[in-house]
Formats: C-alpha cells, sequence, structure tokens
C-alpha cells in the first residue's frame, strides 16, 4: 500500500458516523450561541477527543505511524474564503472534514477539486499542497480540521504541537 506522500491527497466517504455527526452538528450549534470573536474555536475538548479517536483511520488511510498536532473547527460564513496557501511544518498530514452546511463548498487542494458532504472527509498534504476557495455565497459550513506529523518524518518534533504557541500568523504561508 502507498503512504499519503505518492497519493498526495484522499477523499475519505463517511469519515464521521451519523451518531458522531449528529453529536458534532448539535455542539458545535450550541457554541456558537457563545460569544466569540470569530467563529473559529482552538483547543475544544470534543474536538480534541475526536482527533484522538480518529487517528487510526488517519493512519490507515495514509499508511504512516503518526502524532498529532492541532485541531479546531470554524464555522464559515457568507463571503468567507480561503487563499491560495500552504500550511506550515506541523501540517504535514491535514484533515479537513465537513461537519454542517447550508450548501457545499469546493476546495482546491492541489490539482484536485473536492465537493464534502456533511460526514465526508480530505486527507492530504498540507504542508506541500497548495489549497484554497472561492468566497462562500450561502448561510453558514462547519468544518474540522485535524493535523498529524509522521512519526518518523523530519516534522515529528511538533508532536501535540498548538497552532498558536508554533505559527502565530498562518497568513503568513498565503503565496
Amino acid at each position: 500500500m502507498d503512504t499519503i506522500n505518492k497519493f498526495e491527497s484522499k477523499f475519505i466517504k463517511d469519515f464521521f458516523t451519523k451518531e458522531e455527526l449528529d453529536l458534532l452538528q448539535k455542539y458545535c450549534s450550541l457554541r456558537l450561541d457563545e460569544n466569540w470573536k470569530e467563529p473559529r474555536f482552538f483547543n475544544d475538548a470534543l474536538i480534541k477527543y475526536f482527533h484522538e479517536i480518529k487517528l487510526k483511520i488517519v493512519e490507515r488511510e495514509c499508511n504512516l505511524d503518526l502524532f498529532k498536532t492541532f485541531s479546531y473547527w470554524k464555522c464559515f460564513v457568507y463571503g468567507d474564503d480561503l487563499p491560495k496557501h500552504i500550511s506550515g511544518p506541523n501540517n504535514e498530514i491535514s484533515v479537513i472534514a465537513s461537519i454542517n452546511q447550508s450548501k457545499k463548498w469546493p476546495v482546491q487542494i492541489g490539482k484536485k477539486q473536492y465537493i464534502l458532504d456533511e460526514g465526508d472527509a480530505v486527507l492530504f498534504l498540507g504542508n506541500k499542497l497548495l489549497k484554497k476557495r472561492k468566497a462562500y455565497k450561502h448561510d453558514f459550513n462547519m468544518q474540522v480540521f485535524f493535523n498529524y506529523v509522521n512519526q518518523k518524518g523530519s516534522f515529528a518534533y511538533h508532536k501535540d504541537n498548538k497552532l498558536e504557541k508554533d505559527i502565530p500568523e498562518w497568513k503568513n504561508h498565503i503565496i
């Protein structure tokens, strides 16, 4: 079986089970009722739990032993976009998964475009492939982001890192 280094990105149907998705949708909707500066939630206990329990699936899909780095979820709203960028070293192996959406929102990763249904995910080389999205023209799109590094790779020292500590401004990677 090839590792992710060969295939670079991969679609994963039903990454979240129906029960997991129901829980995440209800939970994230409740979190949106809280006070927040931007609807992006780092260090979220439930998302950290899913980051842990999905590790074995991600390892199997990319055929590597991994360490977790950081995770978060975000609610994108009308007008949000994703400028063309490559993520930092603690995003060596990345997963974007759809939680809840008023309308699907394509993401360009490398030369491929992915359209995710709720519960689906895309696995990709986060620190090597360009990713971008056009402006979102609908109400909301909730997504979770899980990041990992290869245990035997040159970025293994990022094990259990947090985004804010390691890369204070991810926008430095915008191309």
